[in-house]
């Protein structure tokens, strides 16, 4: 059943008063003489009364419901502007969800371990971590000997600098951008220079003269700068409620497969950090599908807390 606002209420009931009361006069001694005939000097009393006794309560009547009617109108403008609103919002988002595939879909990779294969779209990301693992050993072998880094800091120093030479590589184009991260994050030469020219011995089975870990930063730059622009705008639409956000957010979310989740998580944990600056992995869950250990036996619950993950439930 329609309910009716209070306004309305009124003034259909002033209205209604207003209706009787004409009726009731009408048949007042003072204006009827009962004979049923119309007598001017009566109809002009009786109209004067009416216009001055009734007409109030008709007109604040009229103003009720004239006032009803323009909020009502102004309710229905802004549920459809907010309803215009949310369709330009899920048009950008699903614009910037099929801009993400293609990313993806756009991405190869020559692997360095064969003679003429490349991998390409979401594949690029198991080589990724494949490569991930190897570099991890080997700056986990030389970090927990290392005296200048602490016990509890050693694993999150460990990815942190593995995923750094997996991001950059070690090619000497592209190792002042490694070396001025390294430094950034507080690690020394001595500490990273063994490490590092360990690592560039490695070449490709197709060219000797290619490093091994060449870098990923042309594919994973450009890769997370959308990504983290895409939630950055469903997280600035205050005109929806957090829990619509985590739903659109989610939807994107949807997209990442374990493989490129495992990166993002281990990106969260070096040059990434401003995605947790920003709350955005806590507040959207963002790895909450990740597997337990799926990257090294590294638990993301141990880097974030804050949420349930799947293998939790």
């Amino acid at each position: 059943m329609k309910k009716f606002s209070l306004p309305v209420i009124f003034g259909f009931s002033l209205a209604g008063i207003g209706l009787v009361l004409i009726v009731i006069f009408s048949f007042s001694d003072a204006f009827n003489d009962g004979s049923w005939t119309l007598n001017a000097e009566n109809a002009d009393n009786y109209g004067g009364f009416i216009g001055g006794l009734i007409g109030p309560i008709f007109s604040l009547a009229g103003f009720l419901l004239l006032y009803e009617t323009i909020v009502a109108q102004r309710l229905s403008f802004d549920r459809q502007q907010r309803l215009f609103e949310i369709q330009q919002f899920e048009t950008k988002v699903f614009d910037l969800i099929h801009i993400h595939r293609d990313n993806v879909s756009q991405m190869v990779h020559r692997v360095p371990w064969d003679d003429n294969n490349y991998y390409e779209k979401a594949r690029v990301f198991i080589e990724m971590r494949s490569q991930f693992s190897s570099l991890f050993k080997i700056v986990k072998a030389a970090i927990d000997k290392a005296v200048t880094i602490s016990v509890d800091n050693k694993e999150k120093a460990s990815i942190n600098i593995a995923y750094l030479i997996l991001f950059f590589g070690v090619s000497k184009a592209t190792r002042p951008d490694l070396e001025h991260f390294l430094s950034k994050y507080g690690y020394d030469k001595p500490l990273t220079d063994p490490i590092i020219s360990k690592i560039y011995l490695k070449k490709t089975k197709y060219n000797s003269k290619t490093v091994y870990y060449g870098g990923h930063q042309v594919r994973l730059g450009h890769y997370f700068r959308h990504l983290f622009q895409t939630v950055r705008f469903v997280d600035k639409a205050t005109f929806l409620e957090p829990p619509q956000r985590y739903e659109y957010v989610k939807t994107l979310r949807a997209q990442l497969t374990q493989y490129e989740l495992g990166i993002f998580f281990l990106n969260s944990l070096s040059i990434g950090d401003e995605w947790e600056k920003n709350k955005y992995i806590t507040t959207y869950e963002m790895i909450k599908n990740l597997p337990k250990n799926f990257i090294e036996d590294i638990n993301p619950k141990d880097y974030y807390r804050d949420f349930k993950y799947e293998w939790e439930k």
